[in-house]
C-alpha cells in the first residue's frame, strides 16, 4: 500500500543540491534543513528530488520535502492494525504528477481543497517544475469569493506564468486546469478565466483508468499507480 501524505503535514523546500550520493543527501537532510521548518532534527523525515532545470551559471537545485515523525506515526500505526504492508509514502504533489502523465508540455494546476489555501502546480513530462502555496487565500474555496480575493489569486496565477517563462526561460503553458474538492470549481474556475483572460479547465488525469472515476478517487488512483513505477514516489 503506498500512503499519500496529506498536504498540511509537509513542507516542500528548495535547496543547492550537494555533490554526496543520494543515500549520503537523505541522511543529511535532517541537519541541512533544520533552519529551514519548525521541527526538531530528530524529528524530521525527509527526502527529496532533483530539480530539473538548471540555468547557466547556477548550481543544481533539488526540491526536499519534509515532514514530522511525530505527524507520521498515527499513520504508520493504524496499519500495524490491517491486513495490507504499507509499502511506501508519497506526497500530493507527486501523486499529481502521476495523474498527468509525460505530456511534454507544461500544464498549471491550481489545486484547492476545502478550508486551505490553493496551491500552485507546475508539472512537465513526469517532473515537477515548480511549486507554491498562496498564503493568504484561505476563502477561495468559499461559494461567495470577493472579487479582491479572486483578483488576487489571479495575480498570483500570473505571476508564476511570467516567472516560469521568463525567469526560467521555460516554454509556455500548455492549459491552465483546476483542481478542487467540490462543485465550487464551477464558479472558481469561471472567475479566474474571466480575469485572466484565458482560457481555465477542470483537472483531467491523462491515465485511462481516471476517465471511469470520480474525482475523489484520483488521489487513490495514482497512489495505486506510483506501486507500479516506485522511482515516482516521493
Amino acid at each position: 500500500m503506498n500512503l499519500v501524505i496529506p498536504h498540511s503535514l509537509y513542507q516542500i523546500v528548495q535547496i543547492e543540491k550537494p555533490a554526496l550520493s543520494d543515500e549520503e543527501i537523505i541522511q543529511s537532510l535532517p541537519w541541512t534543513t533544520k533552519d529551514l521548518v519548525d521541527i526538531d532534527p530528530e524529528n524530521i523525515v525527509a527526502d527529496f528530488i532533483d530539480y530539473p532545470i538548471t540555468l547557466p551559471m547556477q548550481s543544481k537545485k533539488m526540491n526536499v520535502f519534509i515532514t514530522s515523525k511525530l505527524q507520521l506515526l498515527p499513520f504508520i500505526d493504524s496499519f500495524k492494525q490491517v491486513k495490507p504492508l504499507l509499502r511506501t509514502m508519497t506526497s500530493e504533489e507527486m501523486t499529481l504528477v502521476t495523474l498527468l502523465g509525460t505530456s511534454k508540455d507544461a500544464h498549471m494546476l491550481i489545486v484547492q481543497h476545502a478550508s486551505f489555501e490553493p496551491r500552485i502546480l507546475i508539472i512537465r513530462d513526469g517532473q515537477l517544475l515548480l511549486t507554491r502555496r498562496l498564503n493568504g487565500l484561505l476563502g477561495m474555496s468559499d461559494k461567495d469569493q470577493s472579487q479582491e480575493l479572486v483578483e488576487a489569486f489571479g495575480l498570483e496565477i500570473q505571476r508564476s506564468m511570467d516567472f516560469f517563462e521568463s525567469q526560467l526561460k521555460q516554454p509556455p503553458i500548455r492549459s491552465i486546469q483546476l483542481q478542487c474538492d467540490d462543485l465550487t470549481s464551477l464558479t472558481l474556475r469561471a472567475e479566474v478565466a474571466e480575469f485572466l483572460q484565458v482560457k481555465v479547465i477542470d483537472f483531467k488525469p491523462t491515465l485511462d483508468l481516471a476517465q471511469q472515476l470520480e474525482t475523489q478517487y484520483y488521489y487513490a488512483l495514482g497512489a495505486a499507480y506510483q506501486l507500479t513505477e516506485p522511482e515516482s514516489v516521493i
